[in-house]
C-alpha cells in the first residue's frame, strides 16, 4: 500500500507506531487539540489508516527481527569459526571484513607495551565464542533433542532410528530388526 493521500493521516500512523496515544498522535499530525480525542478515535476506525499502520508495523518488524534462516546462518558461522580464520599471512591475529566466520570472534584487542629499548611492541589477541552453545541452539531449532515423534513417521538421525511405535534403536540394532516386525508394530498401532 502506498503512502496515504492525506499527509496528516500518514503522520498520524507514524505517531501511533511510535507509541503515542490516539489523542497525542492526532495532535502530532496537526489536528486541533480541542478535537484530538474524537479525531484520534475516528482515525483508528478508518480502514486505510488501519491497513497503513499494519503495513508500516510489518516493515519495521521484518527489518528488525531476524528470520530463522538468518539466525541459523549466524549460529553456523559461530560454530564453524576457527582460530586459523583470524590469522593473517604473517601469523598475526586479524579481524578484517574478509575474515571467514567473522561472527565467531568474541573479543579482539590490541595492546601496546614497550620493550627494554623503549620501542613499542604491539600485541594483538583474539578470543572466539565457544561453538558448543551455538551448535546446541541450532540443534534446538532443528528439534533434534525432542523425544516425541509424529505418529506414523520414522525419524532418522545419525545416532538413533525411531520406529513408528516410538522405540529407539541404534544402527546396529536396526540390522537385527526384521521389516515384517516393523510392519506389525505399525499395524498394531492402527488397531488401537
Amino acid at each position: 500500500m502506498p503512502r496515504l493521500k492525506h499527509i496528516r493521516h500518514e503522520l498520524f500512523c507514524l505517531a501511533i507506531l511510535n507509541g503515542m496515544s490516539q489523542k497525542d498522535a492526532a495532535i502530532k499530525a496537526g489536528y486541533k487539540v480541542s478535537r484530538a480525542i474524537k479525531t484520534g478515535s475516528d482515525l483508528v476506525t478508518n480502514r486505510d489508516i488501519i491497513d497503513r499502520i499494519i503495513e508500516l508495523h510489518e516493515k519495521i518488524e521484518s527489518k528488525a527481527i531476524m528470520k530463522p534462516k538468518e539466525r541459523k546462518e549466524i549460529l553456523s558461522e559461530i560454530g564453524r569459526g576457527r582460530l586459523t580464520d583470524f590469522i593473517d599471512t604473517d601469523g598475526q591475529p586479524t579481524l578484517d571484513e574478509n575474515t571467514p566466520h567473522g561472527r565467531a570472534a568474541a573479543e579482539y584487542s590490541i595492546r601496546e607495551t614497550y620493550n627494554k629499548q623503549g620501542d613499542p611492541v604491539i600485541t594483538k589477541s583474539i578470543k572466539l565464542h565457544n561453538p558448543i552453545p551455538a551448535i546446541n541452539e541450532l540443534n534446538k531449532m532443528e528439534h533434534i533433542y525432542e523425544d516425541k515423534t509424529p505418529e506414523g513417521r520414522v525419524i532418522v538421525n545419525s545416532f538413533t532410528f525411531i520406529l513408528p511405535d516410538g522405540t529407539r534403536v541404534s544402527p546396529k540394532e536396526l540390522k537385527g530388526i526384521n521389516a515384517i516386525d516393523v510392519k506389525q508394530i505399525t499395524e498394531g498401532q492402527a488397531d488401537t
